[in-house]
């Protein structure tokens, strides 16, 4: 903790950018929402009970849920990429926290990192100035 504040001290303040706010907006925030409903249809207790409502059966060659699980997996395990993608790879040498790019990896998925990658480094307001 410490050593955070002496280097951040020597560095001088990094100036303030909306990208390294922990919020999600855009096509951020639709990715997230459809990969949490695709997880949650594939994954949730109630799935072969809601198609039968419709009137798909789960058995028939209609529907399998296998293939919709397999999306699922993939949009988990892309998120979980992208997000030590983010948190390791693109930003610390952008001087941008790891932290709030992790999570945005995470949540945000190929599109977090599409996003990192356009974003340029983070200068301390003595570099600006100066």
């Amino acid at each position: 903790m410490a050593q955070a504040w002496a280097r951040k001290a020597r560095m001088g303040s990094l100036k303030k950018d909306p990208y390294e706010e922990l919020s999600m907006d855009g096509e951020l925030r639709l990715y997230s929402i459809i990969t949490t409903m695709v997880v949650c249809l594939a994954y949730g207790n109630s799935t072969p009970r809601a198609f039968e409502m419709m009137g798909l059966s789960v058995a028939s060659k209609n529907v399998d849920l296998t293939i919709v699980k397999i999306v699922a997996l993939g949009v988990i395990v892309a998120g979980l990429g992208s997000a030590i993608v983010n948190g390791v790879a693109l930003a610390p040498p952008r001087r941008r926290s790891s932290f709030v790019w992790g999570v945005k990896g995470l949540f945000g998925g190929p599109l977090a990192v599409l996003q990192l990658r356009v974003l340029d480094e983070l200068k301390t307001n003595e570099e600006i100035e100066g």
